[in-house]
């Protein structure tokens, strides 16, 4: 396999311009004159799926629930065209091209609100195919950018840059015209889960000897304060994409309690360069200033397999954030799997 390098319904409201209409600037009007005025636009009401799995490509897909608006709720709208383009992360780019085409008389209404409601969807083949890619061009990195047009039935067009930022990114009139699809890695879910042996098996912990309160009684090590632990590594829910988690206690020696430990399994386009290392900075719950923190290697030393999720290599870079005066450093793990 090739591998490549993922509402307050009381608002103040702008006014959506064209070309062809004025050019007054912004200001609050009353809703009847804001959709005189308005012209049309799509509200993007949720957003189920934003980007391409490069693991599944196939399956992929962006998504969102959206609807449309006008003075006529929907009736002066003849059509919705989405239109792509791409960019490379090693600097590749394909101009915007047409993608599809969605007739309004084809949607139908919401019994919520009376408007035409639908939920648009970008397959990653079809973003590919408008564009003349396959999917052998396709790197994890890579942006889809996707935009989208009101045409009404008097010619008038809206789109991106048409409106006001209250109109494209205000909390009830969420209307951008615009989004991107990234193309990520997805984990599966039943990769690096169960019980694994973690050994730290290069640094020391630079608390161990240092001006830290109760650092006197610190030990060498992370977590636990031991070489080695077995914990249960689970599929993170605020990050199911890639992220992991375990439980462990930082510097469990000086009375530190157990939490939870968030990693990140980043697939890259060259496998030599896939990481592991912490989801972000973590804190120890201890503090000399702005926190004693865990935090993403700093150079990238871990590494794992996509193929075999019996080991892995993890960097932790302990103390992030350089409190107390110490200097940050990464330590090394050695992960396996407890049979």
């Amino acid at each position: 396999m090739r591998i490549f390098k993922y509402l307050p319904l009381i608002v103040v409201v702008g006014v959506l311009s064209s070309c062809d209409l004025f050019d007054e600037p912004d200001m609050p009007i009353p809703m009847d004159e804001t959709l005189e005025n308005t012209g049309a636009f799509l509200r993007v009401l949720s957003v189920e799926s934003d980007g391409f799995d490069y693991l599944d490509l196939d399956n992929s897909e962006y998504a969102f629930t959206g609807e449309i608006d006008d003075i006529e709720d929907g009736e002066t709208i003849d059509e919705i065209v989405f239109y792509v383009s791409y960019e490379g992360v090693d600097g590749s780019e394909a101009e915007e091209e047409q993608i599809k085409t969605v007739d309004v008389d084809d949607m139908s209404r919401s019994e919520e609100s009376g408007l035409y409601r639908q939920t648009f969807v970008i397959t990653a083949e079809d973003a590919a195919d408008a564009l003349g890619l396959s999917f052998d061009d396709i790197m994890i990195g890579d942006d889809f950018s996707l935009r989208w047009q009101l045409n009404l039935h008097d010619g008038r067009s809206f789109t991106a840059g048409d409106g006001s930022g209250d109109v494209e990114g205000g909390g009830f009139y969420n209307s951008p015209f615009q989004a991107t699809a990234d193309v990520f890695a997805e984990i599966p879910e039943d990769l690096f889960v169960g019980e694994y042996e973690f050994t730290q098996v290069e640094g020391e912990s630079n608390f161990s000897d240092s001006d830290h309160p109760d650092s006197e009684d610190a030990g060498d090590y992370l977590y636990n304060d031991s070489e080695s632990f077995v914990t249960e590594l689970s599929v993170n829910e605020d990050n199911p994409r890639d992220g992991r988690v375990f439980e462990a206690a930082p510097y469990e020696e000086v009375g530190g309690g157990a939490s939870p430990q968030p990693i990140r399994f980043m697939l890259a386009n060259d496998e030599e360069n896939n990481a592991v290392t912490m989801d972000g900075d973590v804190g120890t719950g201890f503090s000399c200033a702005v926190g004693v923190n865990f935090g993403p290697e700093d150079e990238q030393n871990s590494q794992f397999d996509l193929d075999d999720d019996d080991s892995f290599i993890l960097v932790i870079n302990e103390n992030s954030g350089g409190d107390c005066g110490i200097s940050d450093q990464d330590i090394v793990f050695e992960v396996n799997r407890v049979d």
